[in-house]
């Protein structure tokens, strides 16, 4: 069940918070983007809703990277944001991936990024922070071929 309540909107953002099942999911949107492809309030909370379900599933409800299982900080996030995907990558579960808030932070941000062998890369602009970050430099993802395209277009964004 969806509580109107817990739809928080901003311009870029769209963060769903499902208390059910404590994940976040947050996708670059705006309400025009929903026009577009013809959502209904309805309709949205329960794409939404599989999307996450769908993201949980492939990284069997852990951060990709920490594999921390606190269902409720776990972020389910597009690679290739909301905002520059096509109708088809947008509903793809390959652009997504679960992480912990702080490297969802960094990800989102385009300070971090993964490999095709899905070993972690991290930008010159937080070395400094790495150590106050936890960032293990050794971190890696799993990686499906079907990944692997959104991840080179992250990777071209990287900082």
């Amino acid at each position: 069940e969806w509580a109107s309540d817990e739809l928080k909107t901003d311009p870029e953002i769209l963060a769903l918070i499902d208390a059910e099942e404590g994940f976040i999911l947050q996708v670059l949107i705006g309400f025009q983007s929903f026009a577009i492809i013809g959502f209904n309030a309805y309709e949205k909370e329960v794409f939404l809703r599989a999307l996450v379900t769908q993201t949980a599933e492939k990284f069997d409800a852990k951060c990709a990277v920490t594999k921390a299982s606190i269902r409720s900080i776990l972020i389910a996030s597009h690679i290739v944001p909301w905002s520059e995907a096509t109708e088809e990558e947008r509903l793809d579960a390959n652009n997504g991936v679960l992480l912990s808030p702080v490297y969802d932070a960094l990800f989102d941000r385009n300070l971090i990024s993964f490999q095709d062998d899905g070993k972690i890369i991290i930008s010159k602009k937080i070395t400094s922070e790495l150590d106050n970050l936890q960032i293990d430099l050794q971190a890696e993802i799993n990686i499906n071929d079907e990944m692997k395209p959104y991840l080179q277009r992250h990777r071209n964004k990287l900082k």
